[in-house]
Protein backbone atom coordinates (compact mmCIF):
# COMPACT_ATOMS: atom_id res chain seq x y z
CA UNK A 1 0.00 0.00 0.00
CA UNK A 2 2.81 2.43 0.86
CA UNK A 3 4.45 1.66 -2.45
CA UNK A 4 1.24 2.59 -4.25
CA UNK A 5 1.05 5.92 -2.40
CA UNK A 6 4.66 6.80 -3.24
CA UNK A 7 4.88 10.02 -5.31
CA UNK A 8 5.62 9.27 -8.93
CA UNK A 9 7.73 11.58 -11.11
CA UNK A 10 6.74 12.49 -14.61
CA UNK A 11 9.12 10.91 -17.14
CA UNK A 12 11.73 13.55 -18.02
CA UNK A 13 11.53 15.32 -14.62
CA UNK A 14 14.73 14.85 -12.65
CA UNK A 15 14.56 13.94 -9.01
CA UNK A 16 16.54 15.76 -6.34
CA UNK A 17 18.95 12.84 -6.21
CA UNK A 18 19.56 13.07 -9.94
CA UNK A 19 20.32 16.78 -9.64
CA UNK A 20 22.78 16.09 -6.83
CA UNK A 21 24.45 13.35 -8.88
CA UNK A 22 24.73 15.73 -11.85
CA UNK A 23 26.23 18.54 -9.80
CA UNK A 24 28.70 16.21 -8.11
CA UNK A 25 29.68 14.73 -11.48
CA UNK A 26 30.27 18.19 -12.99
CA UNK A 27 32.30 19.22 -9.96
CA UNK A 28 34.48 16.11 -10.18
CA UNK A 29 34.93 16.60 -13.95
CA UNK A 30 35.83 20.28 -13.48
CA UNK A 31 38.30 19.44 -10.70
CA UNK A 32 39.86 16.73 -12.86
CA UNK A 33 40.27 19.13 -15.78
CA UNK A 34 41.83 21.75 -13.50
CA UNK A 35 44.30 19.17 -12.18
CA UNK A 36 45.21 18.13 -15.74
CA UNK A 37 45.57 21.81 -16.75
CA UNK A 38 47.87 22.49 -13.79
CA UNK A 39 49.89 19.35 -14.46
CA UNK A 40 50.40 20.30 -18.11
CA UNK A 41 51.58 23.72 -16.97
CA UNK A 42 54.00 22.18 -14.49
CA UNK A 43 55.68 20.11 -17.19
CA UNK A 44 55.53 22.86 -19.84
CA UNK A 45 53.03 21.25 -22.21
CA UNK A 46 50.24 23.00 -24.12
CA UNK A 47 51.44 26.57 -23.71
CA UNK A 48 48.91 28.91 -25.35
CA UNK A 49 50.59 30.38 -28.45
CA UNK A 50 50.99 34.17 -28.67
CA UNK A 51 48.87 34.23 -31.83
CA UNK A 52 46.20 31.57 -32.13
CA UNK A 53 46.29 29.48 -35.30
CA UNK A 54 42.61 28.73 -35.00
CA UNK A 55 41.47 32.34 -34.65
CA UNK A 56 43.30 33.34 -37.86
CA UNK A 57 43.42 36.95 -36.69
CA UNK A 58 39.87 37.30 -35.35
CA UNK A 59 40.87 37.01 -31.70
CA UNK A 60 41.72 40.45 -30.30
CA UNK A 61 43.33 38.90 -27.22
CA UNK A 62 45.91 36.94 -29.24
CA UNK A 63 49.34 38.52 -29.62
CA UNK A 64 50.45 39.28 -33.15
CA UNK A 65 53.69 40.96 -32.09
CA UNK A 66 55.86 39.22 -29.52
CA UNK A 67 59.27 39.97 -28.00
CA UNK A 68 62.17 37.90 -29.30
CA UNK A 69 63.81 35.89 -26.51
CA UNK A 70 67.42 36.82 -25.79
CA UNK A 71 67.12 39.95 -28.02
CA UNK A 72 66.01 42.79 -25.75
CA UNK A 73 63.89 45.38 -27.53
CA UNK A 74 63.35 43.26 -30.64
CA UNK A 75 59.83 42.31 -31.74
CA UNK A 76 58.57 39.84 -34.31
CA UNK A 77 55.20 39.32 -35.94
CA UNK A 78 53.22 36.13 -35.41
CA UNK A 79 51.18 36.22 -38.63
CA UNK A 80 51.99 32.61 -39.54
CA UNK A 81 51.66 33.26 -43.26
CA UNK A 82 52.82 30.19 -45.15
CA UNK A 83 54.63 32.09 -47.92
CA UNK A 84 55.79 35.27 -46.18
CA UNK A 85 58.52 35.54 -43.56
CA UNK A 86 57.71 37.10 -40.24
CA UNK A 87 58.69 40.75 -39.80
CA UNK A 88 61.39 41.52 -37.26
CA UNK A 89 61.54 45.02 -35.79
CA UNK A 90 64.66 46.17 -33.92
CA UNK A 91 64.69 48.44 -30.87
CA UNK A 92 63.97 52.13 -31.33
CA UNK A 93 66.94 54.24 -32.31
CA UNK A 94 67.34 57.80 -33.55
CA UNK A 95 65.60 57.20 -36.88
CA UNK A 96 62.06 58.32 -37.65
CA UNK A 97 60.00 55.14 -37.61
CA UNK A 98 57.23 54.55 -40.17
CA UNK A 99 54.89 51.54 -40.06
CA UNK A 100 52.38 50.67 -42.79
CA UNK A 101 49.10 48.81 -42.17
CA UNK A 102 46.55 47.15 -44.44
CA UNK A 103 45.80 44.05 -46.47
CA UNK A 104 47.58 42.31 -49.34
CA UNK A 105 48.07 45.50 -51.35
CA UNK A 106 49.89 47.02 -48.39
CA UNK A 107 51.85 43.80 -47.88
CA UNK A 108 53.10 44.26 -51.46
CA UNK A 109 54.52 47.73 -50.85
CA UNK A 110 58.32 47.82 -50.68
CA UNK A 111 59.16 49.71 -47.49
CA UNK A 112 62.84 49.44 -48.41
CA UNK A 113 61.99 51.48 -51.49
CA UNK A 114 60.12 53.95 -49.26
CA UNK A 115 63.29 54.40 -47.21
CA UNK A 116 65.29 54.95 -50.42
CA UNK A 117 62.87 57.57 -51.75
CA UNK A 118 62.81 59.47 -48.46
CA UNK A 119 66.61 59.30 -48.11
CA UNK A 120 67.06 60.64 -51.64
CA UNK A 121 64.67 63.52 -51.10
CA UNK A 122 65.94 64.63 -47.68
CA UNK A 123 69.60 63.84 -48.26
CA UNK A 124 70.15 61.37 -45.42
CA UNK A 125 68.86 58.07 -44.05
CA UNK A 126 66.95 59.36 -41.05
CA UNK A 127 63.91 57.14 -41.80
CA UNK A 128 63.20 53.47 -41.15
CA UNK A 129 60.03 51.78 -42.44
CA UNK A 130 58.32 48.48 -41.58
CA UNK A 131 55.45 46.78 -43.36
CA UNK A 132 52.73 45.12 -41.26
CA UNK A 133 50.32 44.57 -44.15
CA UNK A 134 48.65 41.17 -44.02
CA UNK A 135 47.05 39.42 -47.06
CA UNK A 136 43.29 38.99 -46.77
CA UNK A 137 42.94 41.23 -43.72
CA UNK A 138 40.11 43.77 -43.63
CA UNK A 139 39.85 46.71 -41.28
CA UNK A 140 38.72 44.65 -38.27
CA UNK A 141 41.81 42.45 -38.13
CA UNK A 142 44.07 45.29 -39.28
CA UNK A 143 42.83 47.22 -36.25
CA UNK A 144 43.84 44.39 -33.89
CA UNK A 145 47.39 44.43 -35.30
CA UNK A 146 47.46 48.23 -35.37
CA UNK A 147 46.55 48.65 -31.68
CA UNK A 148 49.22 46.19 -30.60
CA UNK A 149 51.86 47.64 -32.90
CA UNK A 150 51.54 51.26 -31.82
CA UNK A 151 51.82 50.12 -28.22
CA UNK A 152 55.06 48.16 -28.55
CA UNK A 153 56.81 49.54 -31.65
CA UNK A 154 56.52 53.24 -30.78
CA UNK A 155 56.26 54.53 -34.39
CA UNK A 156 56.48 58.20 -35.30
CA UNK A 157 54.26 57.83 -38.37
CA UNK A 158 51.67 55.24 -39.33
CA UNK A 159 50.40 54.82 -42.88
CA UNK A 160 46.92 53.27 -43.20
CA UNK A 161 46.03 51.81 -46.61
CA UNK A 162 43.07 49.47 -46.10
CA UNK A 163 39.61 48.90 -47.58
CA UNK A 164 39.86 46.17 -50.22
CA UNK A 165 39.06 43.23 -47.96
CA UNK A 166 35.95 44.04 -45.94
CA UNK A 167 33.94 41.28 -47.60
CA UNK A 168 36.90 38.95 -48.08
CA UNK A 169 37.35 39.15 -44.32
CA UNK A 170 33.68 38.57 -43.54
CA UNK A 171 33.49 35.69 -46.02
CA UNK A 172 36.49 34.05 -44.39
CA UNK A 173 34.92 34.55 -40.97
CA UNK A 174 31.84 32.71 -42.25
CA UNK A 175 34.06 29.79 -43.24
CA UNK A 176 35.66 29.69 -39.81
CA UNK A 177 32.28 29.79 -38.09
CA UNK A 178 31.06 26.95 -40.26
CA UNK A 179 34.21 24.94 -39.58
CA UNK A 180 33.77 25.42 -35.83
CA UNK A 181 30.13 24.25 -35.83
CA UNK A 182 28.63 27.69 -36.38
CA UNK A 183 28.59 31.07 -34.68
CA UNK A 184 26.84 29.65 -31.58
CA UNK A 185 29.98 27.68 -30.72
CA UNK A 186 32.44 30.54 -31.08
CA UNK A 187 32.29 31.78 -27.45
CA UNK A 188 32.95 28.44 -25.70
CA UNK A 189 35.52 27.59 -28.36
CA UNK A 190 37.39 30.83 -27.61
CA UNK A 191 37.49 29.81 -23.92
CA UNK A 192 38.75 26.33 -24.81
CA UNK A 193 41.52 27.77 -26.98
CA UNK A 194 43.02 29.47 -23.94
CA UNK A 195 43.55 26.19 -22.10
CA UNK A 196 46.62 23.96 -22.16
CA UNK A 197 44.46 20.86 -22.65
CA UNK A 198 43.04 22.22 -25.91
CA UNK A 199 46.41 23.42 -27.18
CA UNK A 200 48.14 20.15 -26.31
CA UNK A 201 45.65 18.37 -28.56
CA UNK A 202 46.00 21.04 -31.29
CA UNK A 203 49.79 20.89 -31.22
CA UNK A 204 49.68 17.13 -31.52
CA UNK A 205 47.71 17.42 -34.76
CA UNK A 206 49.16 20.80 -35.81
CA UNK A 207 50.70 19.63 -39.07
CA UNK A 208 47.45 18.09 -40.27
CA UNK A 209 45.39 21.10 -39.21
CA UNK A 210 47.75 23.61 -40.80
CA UNK A 211 47.76 21.71 -44.11
CA UNK A 212 43.98 22.01 -44.36
CA UNK A 213 43.90 25.77 -43.94
CA UNK A 214 43.77 28.12 -46.87
CA UNK A 215 44.50 31.79 -47.20
CA UNK A 216 41.38 33.98 -47.19
CA UNK A 217 41.55 34.91 -50.86
CA UNK A 218 41.91 31.25 -51.89
CA UNK A 219 38.66 29.98 -50.41
CA UNK A 220 36.01 28.72 -52.82
CA UNK A 221 32.36 29.70 -53.47
CA UNK A 222 33.04 33.39 -52.84
CA UNK A 223 30.20 34.31 -55.17
CA UNK A 224 27.61 32.35 -53.17
CA UNK A 225 28.31 33.68 -49.67
CA UNK A 226 26.44 36.94 -50.17
CA UNK A 227 23.78 35.74 -52.61
CA UNK A 228 20.91 37.29 -50.68
CA UNK A 229 22.61 40.30 -49.12
CA UNK A 230 20.66 43.55 -49.36
CA UNK A 231 22.24 46.91 -50.01
CA UNK A 232 21.26 48.07 -46.52
CA UNK A 233 23.29 45.18 -45.13
CA UNK A 234 26.19 46.16 -47.40
CA UNK A 235 26.12 49.65 -45.96
CA UNK A 236 26.45 48.20 -42.45
CA UNK A 237 29.79 46.67 -43.45
CA UNK A 238 30.96 50.06 -44.67
CA UNK A 239 29.81 51.62 -41.40
CA UNK A 240 31.93 49.06 -39.53
CA UNK A 241 34.85 49.92 -41.83
CA UNK A 242 34.47 53.61 -40.98
CA UNK A 243 34.35 52.81 -37.27
CA UNK A 244 37.56 50.79 -37.51
CA UNK A 245 39.39 53.49 -39.48
CA UNK A 246 38.34 56.16 -37.00
CA UNK A 247 39.42 53.97 -34.08
CA UNK A 248 42.88 53.44 -35.57
CA UNK A 249 43.37 57.13 -36.29
CA UNK A 250 42.27 58.16 -32.82
CA UNK A 251 44.38 55.51 -31.09
CA UNK A 252 47.46 56.79 -32.89
CA UNK A 253 46.69 60.43 -32.21
CA UNK A 254 46.15 59.64 -28.52
CA UNK A 255 49.78 58.46 -28.42
CA UNK A 256 51.05 61.49 -30.40
CA UNK A 257 51.70 59.30 -33.43
CA UNK A 258 51.22 61.00 -36.77
CA UNK A 259 48.78 59.41 -39.21
CA UNK A 260 48.84 59.29 -43.01
CA UNK A 261 45.42 57.98 -44.05
CA UNK A 262 45.19 56.94 -47.71
CA UNK A 263 42.47 56.48 -50.25
CA UNK A 264 42.99 53.25 -52.16
CA UNK A 265 43.49 52.75 -55.88
CA UNK A 266 40.93 50.39 -57.40
CA UNK A 267 40.19 48.81 -60.76
CA UNK A 268 37.20 50.49 -62.44
CA UNK A 269 37.22 47.84 -65.20
CA UNK A 270 36.67 44.90 -62.84
CA UNK A 271 33.05 43.76 -62.85
CA UNK A 272 31.15 43.87 -59.53
CA UNK A 273 31.11 40.63 -57.55
CA UNK A 274 27.55 40.64 -56.20
CA UNK A 275 24.28 41.98 -57.61
CA UNK A 276 20.96 41.40 -55.82
CA UNK A 277 17.42 42.73 -56.07
CA UNK A 278 15.41 44.47 -53.34
CA UNK A 279 12.70 42.47 -51.59
CA UNK A 280 9.93 44.71 -52.91
CA UNK A 281 10.74 44.06 -56.59
CA UNK A 282 8.18 41.61 -58.01
CA UNK A 283 9.10 38.32 -59.64
CA UNK A 284 7.59 39.59 -62.88
CA UNK A 285 9.79 42.69 -62.84
CA UNK A 286 12.87 40.61 -62.06
CA UNK A 287 12.09 38.23 -64.94
CA UNK A 288 11.59 41.16 -67.33
CA UNK A 289 14.82 42.78 -66.12
CA UNK A 290 16.85 39.62 -66.62
CA UNK A 291 15.35 38.97 -70.06
CA UNK A 292 16.24 42.47 -71.30
CA UNK A 293 19.66 42.37 -69.69
CA UNK A 294 20.54 38.97 -71.17
CA UNK A 295 19.33 40.04 -74.61
CA UNK A 296 21.39 43.21 -74.36
CA UNK A 297 24.61 41.42 -73.37
CA UNK A 298 24.12 38.84 -76.15
CA UNK A 299 24.24 41.66 -78.70
CA UNK A 300 27.69 42.76 -77.55
CA UNK A 301 30.98 41.32 -78.89
CA UNK A 302 31.86 37.92 -77.49
CA UNK A 303 35.32 39.05 -76.33
CA UNK A 304 33.67 41.09 -73.58
CA UNK A 305 33.20 37.84 -71.65
CA UNK A 306 36.79 38.41 -70.50
CA UNK A 307 35.60 41.52 -68.68
CA UNK A 308 32.40 39.83 -67.50
CA UNK A 309 33.48 36.61 -65.70
CA UNK A 310 30.63 34.64 -64.17
CA UNK A 311 32.66 32.94 -61.44
CA UNK A 312 35.70 33.68 -59.33
CA UNK A 313 37.75 31.00 -61.09
CA UNK A 314 37.19 32.77 -64.42
CA UNK A 315 38.80 35.99 -63.24
CA UNK A 316 42.40 36.87 -63.94
CA UNK A 317 44.43 36.79 -60.73
CA UNK A 318 47.72 38.45 -59.86
CA UNK A 319 49.36 35.03 -59.65
CA UNK A 320 48.65 34.54 -63.38
CA UNK A 321 51.13 37.32 -64.17
CA UNK A 322 54.11 35.68 -62.48
CA UNK A 323 54.01 31.98 -63.34
CA UNK A 324 57.55 31.92 -64.77
CA UNK A 325 60.91 33.37 -63.67
CA UNK A 326 61.58 36.84 -65.09
CA UNK A 327 63.79 37.20 -68.16
CA UNK A 328 66.69 39.47 -67.31
CA UNK A 329 68.17 42.15 -69.58
CA UNK A 330 64.97 42.32 -71.63
CA UNK A 331 62.50 45.16 -72.20
CA UNK A 332 59.70 45.29 -69.67
CA UNK A 333 57.07 44.46 -72.31
CA UNK A 334 57.11 42.68 -75.65
CA UNK A 335 56.34 44.64 -78.83
CA UNK A 336 52.95 42.95 -79.02
CA UNK A 337 51.79 44.93 -76.00
CA UNK A 338 53.32 48.32 -76.76
CA UNK A 339 49.96 49.60 -77.98
CA UNK A 340 48.34 48.57 -74.74
CA UNK A 341 50.75 50.47 -72.52
CA UNK A 342 50.20 53.49 -74.73
CA UNK A 343 46.45 53.59 -74.16
CA UNK A 344 46.63 55.33 -70.84
CA UNK A 345 48.47 58.39 -72.15
CA UNK A 346 49.32 59.01 -68.53
CA UNK A 347 50.17 62.47 -67.28
CA UNK A 348 51.76 63.82 -64.13
CA UNK A 349 53.74 61.49 -61.90
CA UNK A 350 52.58 58.45 -63.92
CA UNK A 351 53.88 59.78 -67.22
CA UNK A 352 56.46 57.58 -68.97
CA UNK A 353 56.22 54.97 -66.19
CA UNK A 354 55.98 51.27 -66.87
CA UNK A 355 52.90 50.11 -64.93
CA UNK A 356 54.00 46.47 -64.82
CA UNK A 357 57.78 46.31 -64.48
CA UNK A 358 57.84 42.77 -65.81
CA UNK A 359 58.23 40.86 -69.04
CA UNK A 360 55.16 39.40 -70.74
CA UNK A 361 56.82 36.00 -70.99
CA UNK A 362 55.96 35.52 -67.30
CA UNK A 363 52.24 35.59 -67.98
CA UNK A 364 49.83 32.65 -68.08
CA UNK A 365 47.88 32.23 -71.36
CA UNK A 366 44.77 33.67 -69.73
CA UNK A 367 46.57 37.00 -69.24
CA UNK A 368 47.61 37.22 -72.89
CA UNK A 369 44.02 36.56 -73.90
CA UNK A 370 42.74 39.20 -71.51
CA UNK A 371 45.05 41.88 -72.91
CA UNK A 372 44.17 40.94 -76.49
CA UNK A 373 40.48 41.29 -75.62
CA UNK A 374 41.11 44.56 -73.79
CA UNK A 375 42.86 45.89 -76.88
CA UNK A 376 39.75 45.11 -78.91
CA UNK A 377 37.58 46.83 -76.32
CA UNK A 378 39.73 49.96 -76.24
CA UNK A 379 39.78 50.10 -80.03
CA UNK A 380 36.00 49.56 -80.14
CA UNK A 381 36.32 46.54 -82.39
CA UNK A 382 32.99 44.80 -82.98
CA UNK A 383 34.20 41.46 -84.43
CA UNK A 384 31.22 39.70 -85.95
CA UNK A 385 28.64 42.07 -84.41
CA UNK A 386 27.16 44.90 -86.42
CA UNK A 387 27.05 48.49 -85.12
CA UNK A 388 23.26 48.27 -85.02
CA UNK A 389 23.45 45.12 -82.90
CA UNK A 390 25.73 46.78 -80.33
CA UNK A 391 23.49 49.88 -80.22
CA UNK A 392 20.48 47.63 -79.68
CA UNK A 393 22.38 45.94 -76.86
CA UNK A 394 22.96 49.30 -75.17
CA UNK A 395 19.26 50.15 -75.51
CA UNK A 396 18.13 46.86 -73.97
CA UNK A 397 20.49 47.28 -71.02
CA UNK A 398 19.17 50.80 -70.46
CA UNK A 399 15.60 49.46 -70.55
CA UNK A 400 16.50 46.80 -67.98
CA UNK A 401 17.89 49.49 -65.70
CA UNK A 402 14.64 51.43 -65.99
CA UNK A 403 13.03 48.49 -64.18
CA UNK A 404 15.71 48.42 -61.50
CA UNK A 405 18.30 51.24 -61.74
CA UNK A 406 20.66 50.01 -58.98
CA UNK A 407 21.83 46.68 -60.39
CA UNK A 408 25.67 46.79 -60.22
CA UNK A 409 26.48 44.30 -62.96
CA UNK A 410 23.97 45.74 -65.44
CA UNK A 411 25.39 49.23 -64.83
CA UNK A 412 28.87 47.88 -65.56
CA UNK A 413 27.63 46.15 -68.75
CA UNK A 414 25.92 49.35 -69.88
CA UNK A 415 29.19 51.26 -69.38
CA UNK A 416 31.01 48.80 -71.67
CA UNK A 417 28.27 49.08 -74.31
CA UNK A 418 28.38 52.87 -74.23
CA UNK A 419 32.13 52.85 -74.72
CA UNK A 420 31.82 50.56 -77.73
CA UNK A 421 29.18 52.87 -79.19
CA UNK A 422 31.43 55.90 -78.79
CA UNK A 423 29.36 57.61 -76.10
CA UNK A 424 30.75 60.30 -73.80
CA UNK A 425 33.63 58.76 -71.84
CA UNK A 426 32.84 60.80 -68.73
CA UNK A 427 29.43 59.12 -68.68
CA UNK A 428 31.16 55.75 -69.07
CA UNK A 429 33.45 56.55 -66.12
CA UNK A 430 30.49 57.62 -63.96
CA UNK A 431 28.66 54.37 -64.69
CA UNK A 432 31.73 52.32 -63.79
CA UNK A 433 32.06 54.15 -60.46
CA UNK A 434 28.34 53.75 -59.71
CA UNK A 435 28.54 50.03 -60.50
CA UNK A 436 31.40 49.66 -58.01
CA UNK A 437 29.57 51.68 -55.36
CA UNK A 438 26.48 49.45 -55.60
CA UNK A 439 28.39 46.15 -55.51
CA UNK A 440 26.77 44.23 -52.65
CA UNK A 441 29.95 42.42 -51.59
CA UNK A 442 33.01 44.04 -53.22
CA UNK A 443 36.39 42.32 -53.01
CA UNK A 444 38.20 45.46 -54.10
CA UNK A 445 38.34 49.14 -53.31
CA UNK A 446 35.59 51.47 -54.39
CA UNK A 447 34.46 55.06 -54.30
CA UNK A 448 32.42 54.06 -51.22
CA UNK A 449 35.61 53.23 -49.33
CA UNK A 450 37.38 56.38 -50.47
CA UNK A 451 34.41 58.60 -49.60
CA UNK A 452 34.65 57.28 -46.04
CA UNK A 453 38.43 57.85 -45.95
CA UNK A 454 37.99 61.41 -47.19
CA UNK A 455 35.29 62.06 -44.62
CA UNK A 456 37.42 60.77 -41.76
CA UNK A 457 40.34 62.86 -43.00
CA UNK A 458 38.20 65.99 -43.29
CA UNK A 459 36.71 65.53 -39.82
CA UNK A 460 40.08 64.77 -38.20
CA UNK A 461 42.38 67.71 -39.03
CA UNK A 462 45.35 66.12 -37.24
CA UNK A 463 45.30 63.29 -39.80
CA UNK A 464 47.15 63.78 -43.10
CA UNK A 465 44.92 62.61 -45.95
CA UNK A 466 46.84 61.17 -48.89
CA UNK A 467 44.24 61.02 -51.66
CA UNK A 468 46.22 58.58 -53.77
CA UNK A 469 43.26 57.35 -55.81
CA UNK A 470 42.42 60.93 -56.85
CA UNK A 471 46.08 61.49 -57.77
CA UNK A 472 46.00 58.41 -60.02
CA UNK A 473 42.72 59.54 -61.58
CA UNK A 474 44.21 62.91 -62.40
CA UNK A 475 46.95 61.25 -64.42
CA UNK A 476 44.67 59.06 -66.56
CA UNK A 477 42.08 59.84 -69.27
CA UNK A 478 38.61 60.27 -67.74
CA UNK A 479 39.98 59.07 -64.41
CA UNK A 480 39.52 55.41 -65.38
CA UNK A 481 42.07 53.26 -63.57
CA UNK A 482 42.07 49.91 -65.33
CA UNK A 483 44.14 46.91 -66.21
CA UNK A 484 47.29 48.86 -67.09
CA UNK A 485 47.89 49.50 -63.40
CA UNK A 486 45.99 46.61 -61.83
CA UNK A 487 47.13 42.99 -61.84
CA UNK A 488 43.60 41.77 -61.07
CA UNK A 489 40.34 43.06 -59.59
CA UNK A 490 42.12 44.19 -56.43
CA UNK A 491 45.93 44.20 -56.62
CA UNK A 492 48.22 46.72 -58.24
CA UNK A 493 50.96 45.83 -60.68
CA UNK A 494 54.52 46.36 -59.46
CA UNK A 495 54.84 49.72 -61.22
CA UNK A 496 51.65 50.89 -59.55
CA UNK A 497 52.83 49.79 -56.12
CA UNK A 498 56.09 51.69 -56.50
CA UNK A 499 54.17 54.78 -57.62
CA UNK A 500 52.03 54.58 -54.47
CA UNK A 501 55.10 54.20 -52.26
CA UNK A 502 56.37 57.44 -53.79
CA UNK A 503 53.03 59.03 -52.91
CA UNK A 504 53.51 57.90 -49.30
CA UNK A 505 56.86 59.69 -49.27
CA UNK A 506 55.31 62.79 -50.82
CA UNK A 507 52.54 62.88 -48.21
CA UNK A 508 55.09 62.64 -45.40
CA UNK A 509 57.45 65.29 -46.74
CA UNK A 510 54.76 67.68 -47.99
CA UNK A 511 53.28 67.72 -44.50
CA UNK A 512 56.52 67.86 -42.54
CA UNK A 513 55.55 70.96 -40.60
CA UNK A 514 52.02 69.64 -40.06
CA UNK A 515 53.26 66.25 -38.89
CA UNK A 516 55.64 67.86 -36.37
CA UNK A 517 57.81 64.75 -36.14
CA UNK A 518 59.15 64.36 -32.63
CA UNK A 519 62.95 64.46 -32.51
CA UNK A 520 64.04 61.13 -31.11
CA UNK A 521 66.58 61.60 -28.34
CA UNK A 522 66.78 65.32 -29.24
CA UNK A 523 69.43 64.39 -31.78
CA UNK A 524 67.82 66.00 -34.83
Amino acid sequence: MAANNRRRLHPGVMSRKHWIDLIVGLAVTTLTLLVIEASLGAVGFGEVPPANNWSRGFDPSARYLVPIPDSPGHWQTRFKHKSRPEVTIPPRGDKIRIVTFGGSNTAGFDTGYLEEVLAERVGDDRFEAFNLGRPGYGSERVRFIFLQAIEVLDPDIVVIYTGHNEFVERGFQMDLEEASAGAWASAPLQVARRTRIFNTIVQHYAEEVESRQKEPEAWDNEYTKFTNITYDETLKYFQAYESNVRAMCQAALDRDIKVVLCTIVHNRLSVPFSSTFPDDLSDEDIASFEQKRASGVNRLPEYLTTLLPAKEKHRVHASDLVIRPPIRDQPAMTIEYDDYTGWSKARGFLRDRDPMLQHASRWAPVVHKMYRDLLKYQRRELDEKSPDSVKRGEKLLAEALEIYPDHPRALFELALAKHLNGRDENTVAELLVRAGDLDRAPRKGSNMVNTIVRRVGAETPEVVLADIDLSFQGCLPNGIIGWEWMADHCHLNRGGRDAIVEQFAKAILDNWSTLQIREVGNSQ
